[in-house]
């Protein structure tokens, strides 16, 4: 404490012509870390580091559980695909069946093959084969048919009606997938996430196996934080000191982009894939001169298109192609579920590289969290 208090008192110029580069706000009272080192940057790296090794664990945790949940669902899919094959079968077996029994006053009991005229298709000739191996005759053969027929029809309808509850499910996973993604670094989001995805997977009796216990401190089934009011999501500020707010879940893409995005904002978002919805807000933004911004500088747009390239499920990507339009051309459709919107007008693109903003995203972090809390994961 002594430590910190006694570097407040020297000028940061000072400290500079020493090397050090530190600002007043770099260094945290409460935070051990802070406090054993000089050479720390504004945004407490050991800290963060730390923060964010712990929490890329719970997220790969997450994610493991998530795909190994969606790709059991499509193997079980496979199967009632087949099924529903099968299934399908059921109105030509009725067809022999028919036919067979129709005509059994002319088929000797001991035959393996009949030709007989189907009057459905106006007389048409048709040629019945017998199995003498599994059945005693024709009639027992179109007997077990007809058995057979009545049970795949009735197992139709229950083989379809769980291959809707299978779609769901598997959009149920893809949707959780994609919030996931979108609290990349984000600890109390993933905490209340895991809590959530852990409720669903055993409402679908799916298993839990990987979700629990969960890594860390178990925060994930305390009651959530109450919000404050005002925009709760992650800020940067672009070269030009424009505003840019990136949500961090669904609930925030669609507040962002629905309630608090409005011309001249530009929007933006990784094409093809799930992403944070990103705003270059140019309606808050103030020039030196104090006349509003009316236009994004070239530097502002690249920046936006990079953390819309970060925060999306094509992180790693080298290079991400990012759309991006004015604020006015996004909206949500009707019955569209929560932070779906759409883009009437794409003004163009741009390639954002995740890795030229990994260090404002790791700042940003540090300043919305706060040693403590990212000491505490």
């Amino acid at each position: 404490m002594v430590f910190w208090l006694m570097l407040r008192a020297v000028s940061p110029a000072v400290l500079s012509l020493h090397g050090l580069r530190l600002s007043r706000t770099a260094l945290n009272p409460n935070c051990a870390r802070c406090t054993q080192s000089f050479r720390m940057p504004p945004a407490c790296s050991k800290c963060t580091q730390a923060y964010v090794a712990g929490i890329g664990v719970y997220e790969k945790q997450l994610l493991a559980a998530l795909d190994a949940a969606m790709e059991a669902e499509k193997r079980k899919r496979a199967s009632l695909e087949k099924e529903a094959a099968a299934a399908a079968d059921a109105q030509a077996l009725g067809k022999w069946a028919t036919l067979v029994t129709s005509n059994l006053y002319r088929i000797p009991s001991d035959a393996t093959t009949a030709v007989v005229e189907d009057w459905e298709r106006g007389g048409e000739t048709v040629i019945l084969n017998f199995d003498l191996k599994n059945f005693s005759s024709p009639k027992e053969q179109a007997e077990a048919a007809f058995t057979r027929a009545r049970r795949l029809r009735r197992g139709s309808a229950v083989v379809r009606a769980l291959i809707e509850k299978s779609d769901s499910v598997f959009s149920q996973l893809e949707a959780w997938r994609a919030d996931v993604e979108l609290a990349r670094d984000e600890g109390d989001e993933l905490r209340a996430l895991h809590g959530k995805i852990l409720k669903g997977f055993k409402k679908m009796k799916l298993k839990t196996t990987v979700l629990e216990p969960p890594l860390g401190d178990d925060k994930s089934t305390s009651k959530p934080k109450k919000r404050a009011p005002g925009w709760n999501g992650r800020r940067f500020t672009s070269p030009s000191g424009v505003p840019i707010l990136v949500g961090r879940n669904r609930r925030e893409n669609e507040e962002l982009s629905i309630k608090i995005a409005k011309a001249p904002d530009v929007w933006f978002h990784v094409r093809d894939a799930p992403g944070a919805h990103v705003v270059l807000q140019l309606s808050r933004a103030t020039r030196v001169s104090g006349v509003k911004a009316v236009a994004a500088s070239e530097k502002d747009m690249q920046m936006a298109a990079d953390l819309a390239a970060f925060y999306s499920e094509l992180k790693t990507n080298g290079k991400v192609r990012v759309s991006f339009t004015s604020a006015k051309h996004v909206s949500k459709p009707s019955g569209a579920p929560l932070g779906a919107v759409t883009m009437r007008k794409e003004e163009g693109t741009i390639v954002g590289v995740p890795d030229n903003v990994s260090s404002e995203a790791a700042d940003e972090l540090s300043r919305r969290n706060g040693c403590n809390s990212l000491h505490s994961f």
